[in-house]
């Protein structure tokens, strides 16, 4: 696969949109819904992008991550975060405002009005973009039925866009082809009217699942199996973990759930326990054996990928780098993130490798350790849980 230029890429980092969403406020498109669009962090898009000037290839991630608040007018904002496989990455912002859909391009001095949608998208409908409305306008043309490597999306609405600044001679057309249950599934990009280079972007994967903490099962009587395998003793184990019960809060209000870990190997039975610091937005387990003694991991929520968090508590805060489906020995499972966590202190290197699915907890974890402790180089993998997962 050829990678596209920089320039290229940074253009359709610009020009692609789509709508990201608020923490635990998920919400999918109904008929009754003048918004056709579904909104929560956590939603995920892939894209093909291909430059017909360059004939380059590239990928899109989109990625929804956080929400925040417009300074010009205290509007409710959804952040959006885009990579591009040739190393790109750029952020958009979407505010609500009735009808309209207001997209923001962020740039290193703040951000600037960009690109709007007034719903619904009725054929005929036409509005005015944030650009000069002399040269800036949209008309929904039609519904159209499209056909991607993602799905085949029928009642598609497609908007055409003519717009230019004012000091330009030249008109940049944007057609885009959205739908209420997976957002933007295709757009045009002609830079320079009549010319014939175009570039297209095109859904090949989307995910709306979304991850929020209450999604993560650990009520009293909550059980996960592990199969387990140090490559360094070359051994192998049973490792089951269960959900104990609750402690009072012990500092700043944080309630703390006691999980018990038992081992098949293991004369005693019961191995350690985990402490897990059950937060608004996050989880903070510690105190175990089977993530290697002082490792304190935190796991964030609403889970998205490109998010990313400073440290708390002092303890390595994941990065969500990864969303597709996953096959473990406890079954296939059609959404999971995968959270990396390195840790590089003075001559002591530890990572961590956690796949989490939503209702189900974690199902894989490959945790590597070199430095002045010991040595460790764990993988286990789910292969029996007392919940089922959601559809």
């Amino acid at each position: 696969m050829k990678a596209a230029n920089a320039a290229s890429v940074g253009a359709v980092l610009l020009l692609t949109v789509a709508i990201a969403g608020c923490d635990d406020d998920t919400r999918i498109s109904s008929r009754q819904d003048p918004v056709q669009f579904p909104m929560g962090i956590g939603m995920y898009w892939v894209y093909e992008v291909y430059d017909s000037l360059t004939q380059a290839t590239d990928t899109l991630e989109m990625s929804m991550v956080d929400t925040m608040r417009i300074e010009e007018d205290g509007s409710f904002a959804y952040v959006q975060r885009l990579f591009a496989g040739s190393g790109d990455a750029s952020s958009m912002l979407y505010s609500l405002h009735d009808d309209t859909l207001i997209v923001y391009d962020v740039g290193y001095s703040g951000y600037s009005r960009w690109e709007s949608f007034v719903f619904p998208l009725i054929p005929g409908n036409m509005w005015t973009g944030p650009f000069d409305s002399r040269y800036d306008t949209s008309r929904v043309v039609d519904r159209e039925t499209v056909v991607t490597p993602a799905a085949v999306f029928g009642q598609t609405a497609r908007v055409d866009r003519r717009c230019k600044h004012e000091s330009s001679s030249d008109y940049a057309i944007f057609v885009t082809w959205l739908h209420p249950s997976a957002g933007i599934v295709k757009r045009r990009i002609q830079l320079h009217e009549g010319d014939k280079d175009v570039m297209m972007v095109t859904l090949i994967r989307f995910d709306l699942t979304t991850f929020p903490r209450t999604a993560f099962p650990d009520i009293p009587g909550t059980w996960w199996r592990y199969a387990t395998y140090d490559s360094l003793t070359e051994s192998t184990d049973t490792i089951t973990i269960t959900v104990k019960g609750k402690l009072p809060p012990l500092s700043r209000d944080i309630p703390i759930t006691v999980w018990e870990i038992r081992s098949d190997a293991a004369d005693s039975g019961i191995v350690d326990t985990l402490f897990v610091a059950d937060e608004t937005q996050g989880m903070l387990v510690s105190g175990d054996t089977l993530f290697s003694g002082e490792l304190e991991d935190i796991f964030d929520f609403p889970q998205a990928v490109g998010r990313t968090w400073g440290l708390e508590f002092f303890a390595p805060v994941p990065d969500v780098v990864e969303k597709k489906p996953i096959s473990v020995a406890a079954g296939d499972f059609e959404t999971a993130f995968r959270n990396v966590t390195p840790t590089n202190n003075l001559n002591d290197y530890k990572i961590s490798d956690t796949w989490l699915v939503p209702h189900v907890g974690i199902v894989k974890r490959h945790f590597k350790r070199i430095g002045l402790g010991p040595v460790t180089n764990l993988t286990w993998e789910l292969i029996d849980f007392s919940g089922i997962a959601a559809p």
